[in-house]
């Protein structure tokens, strides 16, 4: 038996990572107002990006990643002999990505029916965004890589199962993970958030002068303000303290900043000195896809309740 682990870009898992791990990112695309098109963290820098954003009227718009091109992925996976390939996407009620993947399985099958014995495709919807999902994806690539290099990971199946009980450990707990986890983020620049549709312009102006910052996260798939609070280091405060309220303690965490380096490593410290229950501590970056609505300067953290 031997398992793969993939997602898609807008997962933001750390490049390092991506490495270490043999996790497979499959990019959504990107289109600028003018027409431009491109692979979100292959065919532009991010700080070229981030240079984009400020100096466009107009956001780019986003597409999922197409059927096809999930189709050759799990090509790929079973020429590579692959027994079964895990793959969590983007929230599906904000993205298309997930139902491309369960339409290209059906294609995948229908092409190769000679495979549906011998290579399993398991695809499960991450109901959120960035690392908020991204984070589950990196430990059940550690989960998948431990079975890959072990004698354990025999192909077994329990009775009455058609997944080998390795791949069903994994599977239930990114459902555990995906149906936990907790993202809060702060957009500090509200005019991106005015551009992107989710706040009149009056309440980004005003928002601005006032130094309001949102606190937001995301349930069932949706955004939802918390909290409004005044200056960055009242966000960071607040952020911190929403966590420790409801995270369940000694479990990993994700600290999530922007392309302000400077605003990045004063949230890294802040949280770092806050939370002193784990070393399991991932920072992560936001991809362009996220930037897009957040702004570049936005920052967050990922936790389990």
């Amino acid at each position: 038996m031997l398992i793969k682990i993939s997602t898609d870009s807008t997962a933001d898992i750390p490049a390092s990572l991506v490495k270490e791990l043999d996790i497979s990112v499959l990019p959504l695309r990107i289109e600028s107002a003018e027409g431009e098109e491109w692979l979100d963290g292959t065919d532009m820098p991010r700080e070229e990006f981030c240079e984009y954003l400020h100096k466009t009227d107009k956001l780019p718009s986003t597409a999922a990643v197409p059927p096809l091109t999930y189709v050759a992925f799990y090509e790929e996976c079973l020429d590579a002999g692959y027994t079964d390939l895990i793959h969590v996407s983007l929230n599906g009620s904000g993205s298309s990505t997930y139902s491309n993947s369960v339409l290209a399985r059906e294609m995948f099958y229908q092409d190769h029916p000679e495979a549906e014995d011998s290579f399993r495709i398991h695809l499960l919807d991450g109901n959120t965004y960035s690392m908020g999902y991204g984070l589950g994806v990196v430990q059940a690539a550690r989960m998948a890589a431990d079975l890959n290099r072990s004698a354990s990971a025999a192909s077994v199946l329990p009775d009455g199962s058609s997944v080998p009980q390795p791949v069903k450990e994994i599977l239930d707990f990114l459902d555990d993970w995906i149906k936990h986890n907790v993202v809060l983020f702060v957009p500090t620049e509200l005019s991106f958030v005015r551009k992107s549709g989710r706040i009149s312009g009056a309440a980004a102006l005003i928002g601005d002068a006032l130094g309001l910052k949102p606190i937001i996260t995301f349930e069932d798939g949706s955004a939802r303000t918390l909290e409004k609070v005044r200056g960055e280091k009242a966000a960071m405060h607040g952020l911190v303290r929403l966590m420790k309220n409801t995270r369940k303690p000694g479990t990993p965490i994700s600290i999530v900043g922007g392309a302000d380096e400077a605003l990045n490593a004063s949230w890294n410290e802040f949280v770092r000195r806050e939370i002193t229950d784990t070393d399991d501590i991932t920072d992560a970056l936001l991809g362009c896809v996220i930037m897009i609505n957040s702004g570049p300067r936005a920052f967050g953290i990922i936790y389990r309740i």
